[in-house]
């Protein structure tokens, strides 16, 4: 149960990074807020590359009417179905690596405020379970602003430690037209996830041990995406009335 419930808040994950980032390049050009995440962006690129080399990725066909200034057609990999999802999931892991390595040696105090059981370790069954488990994502929201407001130490660490945690959780959102790709990514990852805890027993408690940086990660993305989405309905009106 366990690895459907992991996968289903990496899916979770993935939809509110998707929404952050939406936001804001709505607000700003899309490079702009790139290169605001740039040590997400860095890593997520990085992950692309060695994921399309992995899969034997070629440049797509030219196009029949190209334009002389047109871009070169983005590579595709050689592999069907699977070469995209190893695509999508590559970046994926390399954020994900670097979001437990910058919890881990510089928000440690912060974890320890975050309660784990807001973030149910089994997938809602019911209704009820399911408006439990949003309401317990607002709550969650909440207790992480807290933790990050009430958290001892230099400001210029926790300043620099919010600064990674953002862009590297932002940029788990997928490209356009990709997010299918990043949900059976998932699912994959869930499915060998699976195969190897029968061999490797000690993988559900290693699951276990790294829940607090997934709590982590769900609260800032939905406290992210409620501050984003409220800066976007100011500047939305702000714009309506200057025209």
């Amino acid at each position: 149960m366990v690895y459907a419930s992991t996968c289903l808040w990496l899916v979770i994950v993935v939809l509110l990074a998707d929404g952050v980032y939406r936001i804001w390049a709505s607000i700003l050009r899309a490079k702009v807020v790139d290169g605001f995440l740039l040590p997400g962006t860095l890593i997520q690129q990085l992950g692309q590359i060695v994921g399309l080399l992995v899969t034997g990725a070629s440049a797509g066909p030219p196009p029949q009417n190209k334009e002389p200034n047109a871009p070169p057609p983005a590579p595709e990999p050689k592999i069907p179905v699977v070469g995209p999802i190893i695509v999508a999931l590559v970046p994926m892991i390399g954020l994900a690596i670097c979001i437990y390595a910058v919890a881990s040696q510089m928000g440690v105090a912060i974890l320890a405020k975050l309660p784990k059981e807001l973030v149910e370790r089994r997938a809602p069954d019911t209704l009820n379970a399911a408006w439990d488990q949003l309401r317990g994502l607002i709550t969650l929201a909440e207790v992480t602003l807290n933790a990050l407001r009430q958290a001892e130490g230099n400001g210029w660490k926790i300043f620099i430690f919010v600064y990674l945690l953002h862009s590297l959780s932002v940029r788990l959102a997928p490209l356009p037209g990709k997010v299918f790709n990043h949900i059976g990514a998932i699912a994959g990852f869930g499915a060998i996830a699976a195969l190897m805890g029968s061999i490797v027993p000690d993988l559900p408690r290693m699951i276990e041990q790294s829940w607090p940086v997934l709590t982590l990660t769900i609260g800032w993305l939905t406290l992210a995406l409620l501050a984003s989405l409220c800066i976007k309905g100011l500047v939305s009106g702000w714009r309506m009335a200057k025209s």
